[in-house]
């Protein structure tokens, strides 16, 4: 076993519970691992040195034969631990561990981000990230995911270098796509990093505009580029502003105002697939004495939406708010439009 990964060992134990020398020398040799007492003392002396601000390790009072008890305990007053920690800790270990071509300080940077996220992640986080995968353990299909380019990848480090340091950012570049975009914070807004969202190989920056509190979610692939302008010098407290998010299905911005309960009725396939996944927390189902499904959720109606519906096709209807029944309307009409005239498609996106 590498250095590296006895010293996370030895880590992983101390969180769980008190352990002497003698003990955690019993417990790494039964698992095969070849380390001496004098050994396991040095990396307790490595461990006191490299944990981060949040944790400590201290050791435990023990009157039995005098023996010194170590423990690894988060300080108190410290916040939870969030999905978001999880996240963020995942995609800085496994991610941005071998970034390209970076320069000494760079690479002394991504490791004081990993260390600040690490000493803070969940144990299983951090048990996890130790382990050799092979090829063959885990087969991805990659549908529908994005190809990070080195620009992409870059981003996502500046991002959380933003974020784990507290830092105000501005947005100097978007992709021509999207410059159009009213949703969008304007060129140069003062932004603040709230997090990463991740599904399936999308990567999307959430941040709060200083200039009118509303929060943001960015796709990585519609930025050029971003800049510090600041340390965290304005007091932003985003527990409120983050309850805009609620409501929101996905990360794109409504298209009309409002929150709506939309309600669908599915037949029994796919309303059993619907339900058994997660779609929004608001998420509740009834199953009608016909076998048919009813399924209802409280959300603002945005692109994802409408896509999410499509994709069930002639087996789910549109039952309510009206609005979005006039819209599945409309689009449906304009692609039939487009087949039956062999038109081209809509540029409306």
């Amino acid at each position: 076993m590498a250095n590296q990964d006895i010293l996370f060992r030895i880590y992983y134990l101390l969180k769980t519970r008190p352990y002497s020398i003698a003990a955690l020398h019993r417990k790494l040799t039964m698992e095969g691992v070849a380390i001496s007492k004098r050994s396991v003392y040095r990396y307790i002396d490595r461990l006191a040195t490299a944990l981060s601000n949040g944790t400590e390790l201290i050791e435990v009072e023990n009157d039995i034969g005098g023996k010194q008890f170590f423990l690894i305990r988060n300080i108190e007053h410290q916040e939870p631990i969030t999905q978001n920690d999880w996240l963020l800790y995942f995609n800085n270990f496994f991610i941005f561990k071998q970034l390209f071509n970076l320069s000494q300080d760079e690479i002394n940077l991504n490791q004081r981000i990993l260390n600040n996220l690490q000493g803070n992640a969940p144990l299983k986080a951090q048990l996890i990230s130790i382990i050799n995968y092979s090829d063959e353990a885990v087969e991805s299909t990659h549908f529908g995911e994005v190809k990070l380019s080195n620009r992409d990848k870059r981003l996502l480090y500046k991002f959380l270098y933003y974020l784990v340091s507290g830092s105000i950012f501005q947005i100097d570049n978007y992709t021509e796509y999207v410059r159009n975009n009213q949703f969008i914070p304007k060129i140069q807004t003062p932004l603040k990093p709230v997090d990463v969202l991740v599904h399936k190989g999308n990567y999307c920056i959430r941040c709060v505009s200083l200039s009118d509190r509303l929060l943001h979610s960015l796709e990585i692939e519609s930025l050029v580029s971003i800049s510090r302008v600041s340390a965290g010098t304005q007091d932003v407290d985003v527990t409120e502003i983050l309850k805009q998010d609620d409501y929101r299905f996905g990360y794109h911005h409504p298209l009309v105002n409002g929150v709506h309960e939309v309600k669908l009725l599915f037949p029994e396939i796919p309303g059993e697939h619907v339900i058994s996944r997660m779609w929004h927390t608001s998420q509740q189902f009834t199953r009608l004495p016909d076998g048919f499904i009813e399924f209802r959720m409280k959300v603002e109606i945005n692109i994802e939406l409408l896509g999410w519906i499509g994709m069930w096709l002639e087996n789910v209807k549109v039952l309510e708010p009206p609005i979005l029944v006039e819209m599945m309307h409309d689009r449906i009409l304009s692609m039939l439009e487009i087949i039956e005239q062999d038109k081209n498609p809509f540029k409306n996106g």
